[in-house]
């Protein structure tokens, strides 16, 4: 519901000029408001004066954008590329009038800017905005890293210093935009605006550029990191990046594609171990994707040294036996797993108990399960359902990939319906759809060539029952080539 002081500030962003005469007057306990209003209004010229006056010590985007008491809509999601912008200019504005004194901004109180946070925005699929055009991660990596450059150049040139802001940014890193990154990383200790790196993704990117990105950054706040895609690493790089820089406060690391395959090596290959001390040594670690690491058989050997039980695992593509899949079963992890990847397993056919025992002592805190192309036929259902059973806190499932048909979706949709707290399904393509004899998981080929027309028909048929069944606000999909990834659609 919408408060007299929202509908206060609305009045006053719409005219322009007002807002430009008064906005340094303005109690700074408003700007707040004022800032998610120029952002739900998509209104850039305000917002880059209401950055520019910034009268608190911290801008924290997320906290700005997120429901707050005046206006209970959550903004996050919305990553307009107009008003990002703006909010640069702005800040950019804010360290250069800090720069000339106070004769550039006479009307400036309240205590100085400090911290600028921009780590809490969600990229999603669509744009709400007038505008229709979103700026993603990486774009606002780039964008980002060249305002703190420009700032630190101009600053260079009028002989002036001006009081550091720290900017708080998930980065994402390519070789289109590395040489910018690095500049601004080189300047954080002498520019007015200092690039600290809460997040890096790091992608298609050589060995070397990532351990010089890693010797750049702030590894003490650095909380993720993402290595993905063409980056090619040996497990002894690995093991060297995971030893040579100390990050005390990572919470979430992504391994490289398959840059662990123990069919590559002997038996007492001694770089597992010396990985799994290196992620032993990540004290705060919580989240942990292995995809594509063929681990068969050692499972335990990575995960038994860690010192605190994952919260989420990504182990698609592993080619995990019954001794790895017991020993997670039996671990610690299993009771404190949130989110939980096991894609690429036939699970229900191969290993159905130790199945059941996982999902029984992971069902009160699992949110998310992923069982992308683990061969889940009709006669599977069944049994998926009953494992699934005690998994009332789930919010998310995806089971795309799996040979199911029209028939066996319809039983599973009828049966999570009941499922209080689920929010997400993404379901295969059924096996109607596609013509006899195609293997599955189905080519790229076979994808394209699926009977569109019969798909609708079942997509109906699907939202139909959860309609009757009062849960119309799960939201379904069948897609083709997995779940939208704005990072990789960026790139």
């Amino acid at each position: 519901m919408k408060s007299l002081r929202f509908a206060s500030a609305r009045v006053l962003l719409r005219h322009e000029t007002d807002a430009r005469l008064v906005l340094p007057q303005v109690s700074h306990d408003l700007y707040p408001l004022l800032f998610k209003v120029s952002f739900l209004e998509e209104q850039p010229e305000a917002l880059r004066l209401i950055v520019r006056h910034w009268p608190l010590p911290i801008l924290s985007v997320g906290q700005l954008l997120g429901r707050t008491p005046d206006w209970e809509q959550d903004l996050r999601r919305r990553t307009c590329r107009l008003c990002l912008q703006a909010l640069l200019a702005g800040l950019c504005d804010h360290v250069r009038d800090d720069r000339s004194g106070p004769a550039a901004t006479p009307v400036r109180y309240g205590r100085p800017l400090r911290l600028v946070d921009l780590t809490g925005l969600r990229d999603s699929e669509t744009q709400e905005c007038e505008c229709g055009a979103g700026m993603g991660r990486w774009a606002r990596t780039e964008a980002l890293a060249r305002a703190c450059v420009e700032a630190r150049q101009e600053e260079l040139e009028a002989g002036a210093a001006a009081r550091r802001v720290d900017v708080l940014a998930s980065a994402f890193v390519t070789q289109r935009n590395y040489g910018v990154v690095m500049d601004a990383l080189r300047a954080r200790g002498t520019g007015p605006l200092a690039l600290r790196c809460m997040e890096l993704r790091a992608d298609s990117l050589p060995c070397d550029k990532i351990f010089d990105l890693l010797g750049a950054v702030d590894l003490p706040v650095l909380r993720r990191l993402d290595l993905v895609h063409n980056v090619r690493m040996s497990p002894g790089q690995l093991e060297d990046l995971l030893m040579d820089f100390p990050m005390p406060a990572l919470r979430a690391i992504t391994f490289p594609t398959r840059v662990v395959d123990v069919n590559l090596h002997e038996a007492d290959d001694p770089h597992l171990d010396a990985l799994a001390l290196g992620l032993a040594g990540l004290p705060l670690l919580q989240e942990l994707n292995l995809p594509f690491s063929i681990l068969t058989g050692h499972l335990r050997q990575l995960l038994s040294a860690l010192q605190a039980p994952l919260r989420v695992l990504d182990l698609s593509g592993c080619e995990l036996n019954h001794v790895d899949l017991a020993y997670l079963a039996n671990s610690e992890h299993a009771v404190a797993l949130e989110d939980l990847d096991l894609s690429g397993h036939s699970l229900p056919a191969l290993y159905p108990a130790t199945f059941f025992k996982l999902l029984h002592r992971a069902a009160l805190t699992l949110r998310s399960l992923r069982l992308e192309e683990c061969d889940v036929r009709d006669r599977h259902v069944a049994l998926v359902l009953v494992a699934l059973g005690p998994c009332q806190r789930l919010q998310r499932l995806a089971l795309m990939g799996n040979p199911i048909s029209r028939l066996g979706l319809r039983r599973l949709f009828a049966w999570l319906a009941g499922y209080p707290t689920l929010r997400v399904i993404e379901y295969p393509v059924p096996t109607d759809c596609f013509p006899a004899g195609t293997e599955f998981p189905p080519s790229d080929e076979a994808l394209e060539a699926h009977d569109q027309q019969k798909l609708r028909e079942v997509q109906g048929e699907l939202e139909a029952i959860l309609v009757e069944a009062k849960r119309g606000d799960i939201a379904t999909s069948a897609p083709l080539y997995g779940s939208f990834d704005s990072d990789v659609r960026e790139t």
